[in-house]
């Protein structure tokens, strides 16, 4: 079955890789919705299980619902489709091993259509797949209410008040569009790139306090098991991405100081993410001049004396195996 309406309200993207036992909970919590004017575009990274067998069986028994197989190419990429494929008003972001409310979509999307909101915050509830426990997560301190653009992106850069999360929000479609905003190719964190650029170029964010998420953990060692060389420069290089993109719109000075706090959280979470690594590795060599080499990037990233350069993807590595 084919969805051929053009005037949808809410785009749900949901990538799919390696998630047979989770997908058919997703997927169901989203079918299940009170609010009915949504598509669903499900992308299939190369999943080498039976996800896909199992997504199709939505899109033969709801016109909704749209299946996309393809080759593994990564999470940006499926994101990046998925935003070429929506039709929707809105846009929400829906991993799949994780599941929703019933009213996920009816509470985001009415109360940024009654702000004329251009982002949703809900909270969120941390579920623990191993002894389904779950905790739940009012984006740590902050409280229900209207959050100005400036006010959204300082307290995202601060990755603390507000995380940069994609799938606890409901994102105007035209904000990726008419910016020009797409997911770097990175192997991971790159929502963490994407989030404040949206947060600035809003009208503004609403939080609201019910709980319609539940983000799921498998394993809860699992950030910290798979940290390498090369994820640990991806988390570094944020901060080149984003003082570019402040230089560029010439708006550093709005965001400089929660940039230097968030260079703060940098250096403490690189020196643990870096003590992971070399539990992997015989010999600590190299240990002591790595975090120097970190300490170093991450000052020159806030310093007066920066330069703006084009990445085109291509990264250097502050750290590496010596």
């Amino acid at each position: 079955m084919k969805n051929l309406k053009t005037d949808i309200k809410v785009s749900v993207i949901i990538p799919i890789y390696d998630v047979e036992k989770y997908i058919d909970r997703c997927l169901n919590s989203v079918k299940n919705q009170s609010f009915t004017d949504f598509e669903v575009i499900m992308i299939n990274d190369g999943s080498p299980d039976k996800s896909k067998d199992i997504a199709q069986k939505y899109v033969d028994t709801d016109e909704r619902f749209t299946l996309i197989n393809q080759e593994n190419q990564g999470i940006a990429n499926v994101r990046n489709k998925g935003l070429t494929l929506a039709k929707g008003e809105y846009i929400c972001f829906v991993d799949s091993d994780d599941f929703c409310t019933k009213d996920y979509l009816e509470k985001l999307y009415n109360t940024a259509k009654k702000n004329n909101a251009d982002i949703v915050c809900c909270a969120f509830s941390v579920y623990n797949e191993n002894n389904s426990k779950n905790r739940m997560v009012n984006t740590r301190n902050l409280k229900g209410g209207t959050y100005s653009n400036k006010q959204a992106t300082n307290l995202v850069i601060r990755d603390y008040t507000l995380k940069a999360y994609l799938w606890n929000k409901i994102w105007k479609r035209d904000l990726f569009i008419k910016n020009n905003i797409l997911f770097p190719h990175m192997n991971c964190f790159e929502d963490a790139v994407v989030v404040p650029k949206l947060m600035h170029f809003a009208n503004k964010l609403v939080a609201i306090d019910d709980c319609c998420y539940y983000y799921v953990i498998r394993d809860t060692s699992a950030l910290t098991k798979h940290t390498t060389f090369k994820t640990l420069n991806e988390y570094l290089i944020i901060m080149e991405i984003l003082r570019n993109f402040f230089e560029e719109n010439n708006i550093y000075d709005l965001y400089k100081y929660s940039f230097r706090y968030y260079s703060v959280l940098k250096k403490l979470c690189t020196f643990k993410m870096l003590r992971e690594v070399y539990k992997n590795i015989e010999t600590r060599k190299g240990f002591i001049k790595n975090y120097i080499n970190i300490i170093k990037y991450v000052n020159y990233t806030i310093s007066k004396n920066y330069v703006n350069k084009k990445l085109d993807g291509k990264y250097k590595d502050i750290v590496k195996k010596y």
